[in-house]
């Protein structure tokens, strides 16, 4: 039998979704205090998956009906398909996932009554380009709090269009473009999402990673799918507009090359010219300043640093996908650093270090994410934990060996915390994973090791020829891990499935106990596992001695292997080179 706070969760969940897909704020809180509530660990665990499911966008959509309806089975204690009428009339309230692929979006914003006022919203025109005929219902992503639609055209004639749970549904049978004329309202919230203004400052942005796209145009905001993109913003006299993609002499910004939704965008305001790096072989560089808000030396840095590793990129994976010119924009954020293409974001107020990684980390999205997209969120660390790799890569060229296992340790040290708090992601996750449940760490850490991993097994020079052929040969296409190990299996002529099942989800941080034992010259080495260790796990190790002698061996965790090396031992020290997820304590 559930217990009471599970039937009252239950409760809950009907009389937030009771009368559409779409939750409110004071809703989805009211889901959240129910779910804390629970105390039986099981029922406790089937409350957050579906809480997780509405928590950050707060949409049930079709694609999360039937997690919630196994997660609700669970809490309730009932068989599949048993779960109370009462609930499953709930569960036909799911918003519809947008049912189009976009081929192309010509975006039009008009800030010129800035100039006057500062209006509640700003007119705005959206030209969608669908890549088939559309059926009897266009389904698209629109933010009601956000986009007020004014009129929709299609076939020269203004057709129906319905806006209910954050979609736009049009009525338009065969149409292949769709012609809509609406108003942004913007967020004053400079840690929001969608049209971002800075009243004090006079200047605007955008962002909408990972699925808030209809809160600035109707959109899809589905990570595979991909489109060019025409953007085109009047504003007052002054004011300069950065964006992604080519600038035309209309003033329109040009993206000819498919990206996901979320990385079109563009700034508004008056910036401070933080330079251009013309580089002779690669792309030109330009920093867009907040006034004084970064110090100059720190600007110069992340503008040079930015255009070395672009050349760093470019030669390693292949040719800069997006013309001859990078953007770099500085923006009042808790983000770091946003992978607008062409244009990306780097948040003021991180030290040095941070602000210079987080530009190189948004460049190398260029190559990975953007470059070439994810299938899904399930398949976050195809973005991020790529992402993250090359720019460790990046900085072990530029810097050094040493910075690089520095990055490496930080990177573990990250992976560590999260999975202590118990946020845990497969590589190969669901395709109803929110990349916003907790923003972990867990693919970015967790997928730049597993790179680091395949280096060592492979080789760095196989991996290398590896990740450039990847990424010639998927450019400005959306994958997935699958095709990843299918591809690098073909690529290397090795078999590396078992591998990536090993490593696939890691619930802890892989740890072993140094039990090891020195008696002159021999040394019995002993790895006690206190977590779980994926199979296939062989430790280095270094033995120094008392003169100055190295030797190097593996062990195996959980088998004993006695070494006579040959002189007097000092010490051991444990993976040195930083090739293995796994801590020795």
């Amino acid at each position: 039998m559930p217990s009471i706070h599970a039937r009252a969760f239950q409760v809950a969940f009907e009389s937030t979704l009771g009368k559409g897909g779409r939750l409110s704020a004071r809703a989805v809180k009211e889901l959240a205090g129910a779910a804390a509530k629970i105390r039986d660990a099981d029922e406790k665990r089937a409350a957050a998956e579906v809480l997780a499911l509405v928590r950050h966008d707060r949409i049930l959509d079709d694609d999360e009906v039937e997690p919630a309806r196994k997660a609700l089975c669970r809490l309730l204690g009932v068989p599949p398909r048993g779960l109370p009428a009462s609930v499953e009339r709930v569960l036909k309230h799911a918003v519809p996932v947008p049912n189009v692929r976009v081929r192309d979006y010509d975006l039009s914003f008009d800030f010129s009554e800035r100039g006057r006022a500062e209006p509640a919203s700003f007119p705005a025109r959206a030209v969608i380009t669908l890549e088939d005929a559309a059926g009897p219902r266009c389904v698209l992503e629109a933010d009601p709090d956000r986009l007020l639609i004014d009129e929709v055209r299609a076939l020269g004639k203004s057709v129906p269009f319905t806006m209910k749970d954050g979609r736009l549904v049009v009525s338009a049978p065969g149409a292949r473009k769709l012609d809509i004329s609406y108003r942004v309202r913007p967020t004053d919230d400079t840690n929001g999402y969608g049209l971002v203004r800075d009243r004090h400052a006079g200047r605007m942005w955008t962002l909408t990673w990972p699925y808030n796209t209809g809160a600035l145009f109707p959109s899809s905001s589905r990570p595979h799918d991909g489109a060019t993109a025409k953007v085109t913003v009047r504003t007052t006299r002054g004011e300069q507009v950065v964006s992604a993609g080519k600038k035309h002499s209309d003033g329109s910004f040009h993206l000819d090359k498919e990206v996901p939704a979320y990385a079109i965008a563009f700034y508004t305001g008056r910036f401070a010219d933080g330079g251009t790096t013309r580089r002779r072989h690669g792309v030109d560089v330009r920093l867009h300043g907040l006034g004084h808000k970064v110090p100059d030396g720190t600007r110069e840095l992340v503008r040079t640093t930015v255009a070395k590793a672009v050349e760093f990129f470019s030669h390693w994976l292949g040719p800069y996908p997006f013309g001859g010119h990078l953007n770099v924009v500085e923006i009042e954020s808790a983000y770091g650093g946003m992978e607008h293409a062409g244009a990306v974001a780097v948040g003021v107020g991180q030290g040095k270090a941070d602000t210079v990684e987080a530009g190189v980390h948004e460049a190398a999205h260029h190559w990975f994410g953007d470059g070439v997209r994810i299938a899904h969120w399930g398949e976050l660390w195809m973005s991020e934990g790529f992402t993250n790799y090359a720019t460790f890569r990046f900085f072990r060229a530029h810097e050094g060996e040493a910075k690089f296992r520095a990055l490496l340790d930080a990177a573990k040290d990250a992976l560590r915390e999260q999975l202590a708090k118990h946020r845990t992601q497969a590589l190969r996750g669901a395709r109803t994973t929110d990349p916003q449940a907790g923003l972990t760490w867990v693919p970015y850490m967790h997928g730049a090791w597993m790179l680091r991993m395949l280096e060592v097994k492979l080789g760095s020079a196989v991996l290398d020829a590896l990740l450039g052929a990847w990424f010639r040969a998927k450019r400005h296409d959306a994958v997935d891990t699958e095709a990843f190990i299918g591809f690098a299996e073909r690529a290397t002529g090795e078999r590396l499935r078992p591998f990536f099942d090993a490593w696939d989800h890691l619930h802890a941080m892989p740890t072993v106990r140094d039990k090891s034992r020195i008696e002159g010259t021999t040394v019995a080495f002993t790895l006690a596992p206190t977590t779980p260790v994926p199979r296939g796990v062989a430790i280095p190790v270094t033995v120094h001695g008392r003169r100055g002698e190295v030797a190097s061996f593996t062990v195996v965790p959980g088998k004993e292997r006695t070494v006579d090396v040959g002189f007097a031992v000092r010490k051991l020290e444990w993976d040195p080179e930083r090739t293995v997820l796994c801590d020795v304590r």
